[in-house]
């Protein structure tokens, strides 16, 4: 009986083949035949490997392999996800329900790193640095990862109990959470630069991306932002109607944002702009990275198109490949290449694939020289803006304006051994120098870091680490003290005043940023020019 249900998957899948054949009609008959014997071929393959291999095999894994396999015969971005793959997918875009905390296991304790502004956990008093040491009365020491979102997250309104330990309390406090539904911010950082120049990143496009736009540069405005910088570095994209709606709030109505074309004829669309924007007259910097891909280049290169805003930074990735959504009855899901996506001009977003691996395809992008090479083809296509008919490259990507290139990373290996270490060392330090300097901490983060002393801390620093599992030199530590000082004030700038302010601090050392607002001159004639067209 056993061997009968092994048989039935593959007998099933010839018998839907078959079926399909017989009602797609004699035109289609003789490649419907192919794949029938194909198809045969595989089920005869699985079968034999079953009854003949030397070890037990999985159904289920060998289907999923022939999945993942066939996937990569497609482009380098079409994805089969499992449904758990496809859930943690989804968190990114359309959120999730929980307690809303960034974890990590440190010392076997799941140690909170970072807390959602009032989100269930922030509304019930957990703090970055709190220790959960039980879940629901079960120990929760050397959980494993995987299991702390299943204890964690849960039906909105349901509730979950923990102990917490805190460094200042003598015993665990049991905290009861109730869950809701959490919103992974598309806009996690809004504020002014200086007097004038307000300055908005965006980390992906999501479904509220728009509304948390309007709402930051309402803000913005009424801070007396005159000037805006939009960073869309490391953005990887997101919703195609997110970027649009991106869009259409600094240009005027009825411009074409973007169109997609593909094989099959209802790929085609077009999206335009409506009369909804308020902003079409703001000096606009926009800022591009390698890793800047999909939907941050329709908004980038449309922007650019319409001779709108001025684009600073590298060539972006060239990811602009319109995916489609299948979910299967298991949870499972196929993000499947249907259309690409095209500028205002005609530009093509998507960087060639054809005749690379998956590794060459990405190296091209991270590799200098290579990408050196992409980007000065003399066969790259040229193309006019729509407005001021600026010359603008096409072939892939979106080409910036003026580059400006990421300085090379100098952070050494010990910096890094440091940093990424299993112990969490610049976070755990923080942690206790907070404790014992409160009422140092008790003022603004920049007031504290015009005062403190960066020897001390440094040197602070080093006993802290001393017996650790870090070994280094005098003369290694010596030759990296600016930077390891710099990450020690920003773990504890972030956990005594919160991410902005530590994120804030790491623009200080942003030379594209820095450098960006040189530009605005440039921005501003843009603006003029295209206003007298």
């Amino acid at each position: 009986m056993m061997i009968k249900k092994k048989f039935l998957f593959p007998i099933l899948i010839i018998f839907i083949v078959f079926v399909c054949i017989a009602a797609s009609g004699s035109h289609i008959y003789t490649a419907g035949r192919n794949l029938y014997v194909k198809i045969k071929l595989f089920s005869e393959i699985l079968n034999t490997i079953n009854n003949n291999y030397v070890e037990d095999v999985s159904y289920d894994n060998l289907i999923e392999n022939a999945i993942q396999g066939m996937i990569t015969e497609l482009d380098p971005h079409t994805k089969y996800l499992t449904k758990e793959q496809f859930e943690e997918w989804n968190k990114n875009y359309q959120g999730y329900s929980g307690i809303g905390i960034r974890y990590d296991i440190i010392d076997k304790k799941i140690t909170v790193i970072s807390v959602f502004e009032d989100g269930p956990s922030d509304l019930a008093g957990i703090k970055p640095g709190d220790r959960i040491v039980t879940i629901n009365d079960e120990s929760a020491y050397g959980i494993k990862r995987e299991e702390v979102q299943k204890k964690l997250m849960g039906p909105k309104g349901t509730r979950v109990t923990v102990e917490v330990e805190r460094s200042y309390w003598k015993i665990p406090h049991e905290i009861i959470i109730e869950r809701d539904n959490i919103h992974v911010k598309s806009i996690p950082y809004t504020f002014m630069l200086n007097e004038n120049i307000g300055y908005m990143y965006i980390v992906r496009f999501s479904k509220t991306t728009e509304k948390e736009l309007i709402e930051g540069l309402q803000y913005l405005q009424s801070k007396g932002m005159s000037r805006l910088i939009l960073d869309l570095r490391n953005n990887g994209g997101g919703y195609l109607l997110a970027a649009v709606g991106v869009v259409d709030r600094f240009i005027d109505g009825d411009k074409k944002i973007v169109y997609t074309r593909g094989r099959i004829k209802n790929s085609y669309h077009q999206f335009f702009s409506t009369d909804k924007n308020v902003y079409s007259k703001l000096p606009m910097i926009i800022l591009i990275n390698r890793h800047s891909a999909s939907a941050s280049e329709i908004v980038s290169g449309s922007l650019q198109d319409w001779d709108r805003a001025l684009i600073l930074g590298e060539t972006s990735f060239g990811k602009g490949l319109v995916q489609n959504q299948y979910t299967f009855t298991d949870g499972s899901a196929l993000l499947i290449t249907t259309a690409r996506y095209y500028t205002p001009s005609g530009r093509i977003i998507q960087r060639p694939f054809d005749n690379k691996s998956h590794d060459e395809y990405y190296k091209e992008v991270l590799d200098d020289s290579l990408r050196k090479i992409w980007e000065k083809n003399p066969d790259r296509p040229q193309f006019s803006t729509m407005i001021l008919k600026r010359d603008v490259l096409g072939g892939g990507g979106i080409t910036p304006d003026v580059f400006l290139n990421t300085p090379e990373d100098t952070i050494s290996a010990l910096v890094r051994d440091l940093y990424y270490s299993k112990d969490r060392l610049f976070f755990t330090f923080a942690e206790k120098y907070i404790e014992s300097h409160k009422n140092e901490l008790e003022t603004n983060y920049e007031e504290y870091l015009k005062t403190v002393d960066p020897n001390t801390i440094f040197n602070t620093f080093l006993t802290y680490i001393d017996g650790k599992d870090i070994e280094y030199s005098f003369k290694e530590i010596s030759e990296n003290k600016k930077d390891i000082i710099f990450l020690l004030k920003r773990a504890i700038v972030n956990q005594n005043w919160g991410n902005e302010a530590g994120y804030k601090l790491s623009l200080l050392r942003d030379y594209q940023l820095k450098k960006s607002i040189d530009y605005f001159p440039d921005a501003e004639r843009l603006i003029e020019k295209r206003t007298k067209e």
